[in-house]
């Protein structure tokens, strides 16, 4: 399980990141493995849960469910939820009052995360006929052009990652 950690600078008014954690994650990743592991990781870097503002996961089942079921916020939470309640400043005061046996900061589920599986599952689900067809010939005229910018090297591939500063990523299950 690989951590981050996430900040403004409040010199320099300027973002700031670094690795917490990088952690073999043995056997199934169930809701409530996930909760201590994250609860042992903030514990072994001293990072206090007051201290952190949210969490950011991707949508799995799992880390929902640990967030549901340990986040010290969720009451704020509910089936229905994007995932973009902040809580209140006072909500924090309350942090160290809670007895649990694991307690997890508030959740924020990924919004990159998000709308890949819009692009990707939810897509799928579309029954009209006339996108399906619209839909299979950009991905064709798409893959043409994957292929040509995954051959190594050539010109095309020089060209387009000029032109766009960043390379063009292929879709597959999980992205």
């Amino acid at each position: 399980m690989g951590v981050t950690v996430h900040w403004v600078d409040s010199e320099v008014f300027m973002p700031c990141s670094a690795p917490l954690a990088c952690r073999r994650f043995k056997g199934s990743h169930t809701f409530d493995k996930v909760s201590r592991m994250i609860q042992a990781i903030h514990q072994d870097v001293g990072l206090p849960i007051d201290k952190i503002s949210a969490t950011i996961t991707d949508n799995g089942s799992n880390m929902v469910k640990a967030f549901k079921e340990f986040g010290i916020f969720n009451e704020n939470e509910n089936d229905d939820d994007d995932g973009l309640n902040f809580p209140e400043i006072e909500d924090f005061n309350g942090a160290a009052e809670i007895d649990a046996e694991v307690q997890l900061p508030f959740h924020v589920r990924c919004a990159s995360h998000t709308l890949n599986l819009i692009a990707t599952t939810d897509i799928a689900k579309i029954e009209s006929r006339l996108f399906k067809q619209r839909h299979s010939s950009t991905m064709k005229k798409l893959n043409c052009l994957w292929n040509v910018l995954s051959m190594s090297p050539n010109k095309a591939k020089e060209t387009a990652n000029d032109c766009i500063n960043a390379q063009l990523p292929k879709p597959c299950p999980t992205r």
